[in-house]
């Protein structure tokens, strides 16, 4: 039944993804949590989800999106795996990656730290939080991708000689 309520959530988020909206993608394994994920995050992001970390992996590949949510503790590969892979992984190092969690031991959140995830949430979270802190993310890498694209505009490097155009 899980099954069957994953997929019609799978089908709420659209194959053809708008260009004005930033994209999270939602890796959670409990149905429940990733409908509420979705519905919340849905108004202000165009959400896809997933309920592991493979196939959360695959959809990152494919989809390059603006940020991941991710859980830990899922069946198969876990989040700070997941996490892990995607920070290794030159097509989506740059993604940034929430951990939300159950896990709430400092342990835990060093792990998660550990792993690349750029924030840490344990629930219960206030999903206002949720939502700024996304939105900060998004932010700080719209505008180091921009930095960056400006900075590699105005200089060449060859062979150990770096030229500005400037």
């Amino acid at each position: 039944q899980e099954e069957q309520q994953s997929n019609l959530l799978q089908e709420e988020s659209p194959v053809q993804l708008s260009a004005s909206k930033q994209i999270i993608l939602v890796i959670e394994d409990d149905y429940d949590m990733r409908k509420y994920l979705h519905q919340y995050l849905s108004p202000h992001f165009e959400v896809l989800t997933e309920d592991n970390a493979f196939s959360g992996y695959e959809t990152a590949l494919k989809y390059i999106p603006n940020l991941i949510i991710t859980d830990i503790m899922m069946p198969g590969m876990n989040g700070l795996e997941l996490c892990n892979n995607l920070k290794n992984d030159f097509h989506t190092s740059h993604i940034p990656v929430i951990i939300l969690t159950a896990k709430a031991a400092e342990e835990d959140l060093l792990k998660g730290y550990q792993s690349g995830a750029e924030i840490y949430i344990t629930k219960p979270f206030n999903p206002l939080e949720l939502i700024a802190r996304v939105k900060s993310q998004m932010r700080r890498y719209t505008q180091l991708g921009s930095a960056a694209s400006a900075t590699s505009e105005h200089i060449y490097t060859t062979g150990g000689l770096t030229v500005n155009d400037d």
